[in-house]
């Protein structure tokens, strides 16, 4: 074989080699996605975010940024200010989370990951949007996920561990009074059958005191302490319009506190409930078959107890309301009293000390 002839096979050897190399070369493994080891949300798409909306089995929670207050409120709830802290803590776990790997590719198997039965989606300054579907839970920790509703569109694993809480009031900050304690320089009781009593002191470490205190008496710290602490930590549990029988009822049986700053602010807080009623019972529908058969049946007169029993029927005492009254930085709901009432636990109205004498010890020897 000559040399030209030898460089000829040499070259056609070369050019197959080539070929077979190019088509055996090994498939790019599946996790070769731009968005594997990322974070779920990147930080700067968090930070601009103005909207923010929760998804899950057909239950939706909205909230806002107010950039002229610069305040989140749940636009599903409302429009009340929301619990910043959770918000926070939620958004921090998404960008907390990475994508751990492509699941699959295939639609048959995406649909078995649940994936359209809970979303989230982020609405940023400029306009844009953020969106992700949440499918089941992994077996061994994290969650299925997918960012494109197209049926051929990756299925992610990411260790995402944030609750999706769709229920629009759990979203509120419930606060209704932003009060220290130790700022409090004098308050005022009132009492369903003694007149008010208004208690002072010089400075956040004295004593507390009352006029026209008798010698032998003090005022009992521990229930100063409880009324203290009922009143600066004051939270509603649930909220109705005004005007409702039974936050009209509770604001005609309702009684006052009032504190003052050292500052010179005045918070004042109007706690009630309808009270406990008797009430005539609604005449049941009569069937005349039991006419007949109650007169030719003889029973025993009734006594007068048990005619009354009988007429007559006892209504529980109803939820108690509270109303705020005083500057945003003491009341930061006050300005949402005309179009709503609040709802608070009932204990913060009947651990109130019903006479002056609840709140009065005597002297130590």
């Amino acid at each position: 074989m000559n040399l030209k002839t030898l460089s000829l096979a040499v070259i056609v050897l070369a050019l197959l080699a080539g070929a077979a190399a190019f088509f055996n070369r090994p498939t790019p493994p599946p996790d070769a996605d731009p968005r594997v080891d990322q974070a779920l949300l990147d930080a700067s798409t968090a930070n601009g975010t103005t909207e923010l909306s929760l998804t899950q089995n057909s239950n939706t929670v909205t909230l806002r940024h107010d950039a002229s207050t610069d305040t989140w409120r749940v636009s599903s709830y409302h429009d009340l200010p929301a619990n910043v802290t959770k918000l926070r803590t939620f958004v921090q776990s998404l960008t907390d989370a990475k994508i751990q790997r492509v699941v699959t590719r295939n639609p048959e198997r995406a649909a078995r990951l649940e994936l359209d039965t809970a979303s989230i989606e982020l609405t940023t300054t400029d306009g844009s949007t953020w969106s992700v579907d949440l499918g089941k839970n992994a077996e061994r920790g994290g969650r299925y996920l997918r960012f494109d509703d197209a049926p051929d569109a990756p299925a992610y694993l990411a260790d995402f561990s944030g609750y999706l809480d769709t229920t629009a009031k759990n979203w509120a900050d419930t606060k209704l009074t932003s009060l220290d304690r130790d700022d409090i320089a004098t308050m005022t009781i009132t009492f369903a059958d003694e007149a008010p009593i208004t208690l002072t002191r010089e400075s956040a470490t004295a004593d507390w005191t009352a006029a026209d205190l008798p010698g032998d008496q003090q005022v009992k710290v521990g229930a100063i302490s409880s009324l203290l602490s009922a009143a600066t930590n004051l939270r509603f549990t649930a909220v109705t319009a005004p005007d409702v029988p039974d936050a009209i009822e509770a604001g005609a049986n309702s009684r006052t506190l009032t504190f003052t700053t050292f500052d010179g602010e005045t918070l004042t807080l109007n706690l009630g409930r309808r009270p406990e009623k008797t009430v005539v019972k609604a005449p049941e529908p009569t069937n005349p078959a039991d006419l007949v058969t109650e007169a030719t049946t003889a029973t025993a007169p009734e006594s007068a107890d048990e005619v009354l029993e009988n007429l007559t029927e006892t209504l529980p005492a109803g939820p108690t309301y509270a109303t705020v009254t005083g500057p945003a930085t003491l009341a930061p709901l006050a300005s949402y009293q005309s179009t709503l009432a609040f709802q608070i636990g009932d204990y913060t109205y009947t651990s109130l000390p019903a006479t002056h004498e609840a709140l009065l010890e005597s002297n130590p020897e």
